[in-house]
């Protein structure tokens, strides 16, 4: 099983996106040229003649906002039912003669020996059993000088989203319903809704169930560290990130120069990461009084990846245990309040024998209910 296969089988578009009439395709315009302007800071004015190759498009309606700033695009999009959509979409915005190639096969199998500007890959690198070495294999596509940008879900930032799961995982097993049936989708209403409908979000509540709450590859996280060691491997430098963390050249006079910054890239990437960590974990700006510390993150990612375990496999095999560090570490940030209810939910978890308990438990929570973190993240690569 893949992610697509999941998807296919579900009969499920991770991407609705609605592109029906102008008023919807200047909305999503706007906010992909915000994701790829302003966030990744790729001047879109210089892509006019530029060669741009995309995996796993969807609909496409991310591609075209680059043919419609002169891009030349070359698609690679396995789910062949979305391929009428994609050429009706170009149509649309009349650009389908900047689709140079739409192909049906995928990034395991997918060979040219052209080279591009630009290689985007989103929403399904990191589920990939080989991520690495296909990770290895897009860097080979791109040209020198050339850029990568990929998406991930972030090991860190999808905690509070990852505890929202085992929540329903658990009331699921207490009511002998399917995890991932329509049953569940009922009860995480019950739970979730009310605190969902106030977000300023994009897709329905069921498409965030079913693509997040349910999706056994939602637990298929990556870590920016990881990600810089492969880079590393592949010629690729960071360029930026959304969200944007990297504060390293702040109030730095630009004839200083760092000579050494090419062999410490990664360090001082990290180092800022560290710094805004915080941050990341409530997907808003936010003052950190503690950094976060080696001992701590490492135990917080034992237990995340405890918890995407049991959502991989829909069942809670063993009793959670408590991150202890973590919750100190949120309690000396100004979150005691969120540390004790996120503290108790676990033990609700494990020892609760009724659905109107873990109920009751957690929507009595006044800061646990309300929080979400920050899920979906980019990094842009160049390659030097």
């Amino acid at each position: 099983m893949t992610v697509l296969k999941y998807y296919i089988e579900e009969k499920f578009n991770p991407v609705p996106i609605t592109f029906s009439n102008k008023k919807n395709i200047d909305e999503h315009y706007k906010k992909r040229i915000n994701l790829i302007q302003n966030h990744l800071k790729i001047p879109l004015s210089l892509l006019e003649g530029k060669d741009i190759l995309e995996f796993g498009c969807n609909g496409a309606e991310n591609a075209c906002v680059l043919a419609s700033h002169g891009a030349n695009i070359y698609l690679v999009e396995p789910n062949q039912k979305m391929h009428p959509l994609i050429r009706r979409n170009f149509k649309k915005i009349n650009k389908l003669n900047r689709l140079k190639l739409l192909s049906k096969s995928n990034l395991e199998k997918f060979k040219i020996k052209k080279k591009f500007d630009l290689v985007i890959a989103e929403g399904f690198l990191n589920t990939l059993k080989k991520r690495n070495t296909y990770f290895k294999k897009l860097s080979k596509f791109v040209k020198k000088k050339g850029i990568i940008i990929i998406n991930y879900d972030d090991g860190h930032g999808v905690l509070f989203e990852f505890l929202k799961s085992l929540v329903l995982l658990k009331a699921c097993i207490l009511t002998d319903v399917n995890f991932r049936g329509e049953n569940s989708l009922k009860i995480a209403k019950k739970f979730f809704y009310k605190e969902f409908s106030k977000l300023n979000k994009s897709r329905t509540f069921s498409s965030w169930w079913k693509d997040q709450l349910v999706n056994p590859y939602a637990s298929k996280i990556w870590k920016i560290n990881d990600i810089l060691k492969l880079s590393q491997s592949s010629n690729l430098q960071i360029y930026s990130t959304s969200p944007i963390f990297d504060n390293s050249n702040h109030f730095q006079w630009y004839k200083n120069l760092d000579l050494n910054r090419n062999i410490i890239n990664n360090k001082i990437i990290l180092n800022s990461w560290k710094n805004n960590f915080f941050s990341f974990l409530f997907n808003m700006p936010l003052i950190q009084k503690k950094k976060i510390n080696n001992p701590t993150l490492l135990e917080l990612e034992n237990f995340i990846n405890q918890i995407g375990d049991y959502i991989f496999y829909g069942n809670i095999k063993k009793k959670i245990i408590q991150p202890k560090k973590f919750l100190v570490y949120l309690n000396s940030n100004k979150k005691k309040k969120l540390s004790n209810e996120v503290s108790k939910l676990i033990k609700i978890i494990n020892q609760c024998k009724s659905l109107s308990q873990l109920f009751n438990y957690y929507n009595s929570t006044s800061e646990l209910k309300k929080t979400w973190g920050s899920v979906l993240h980019y990094v842009a690569l160049f390659k030097s």
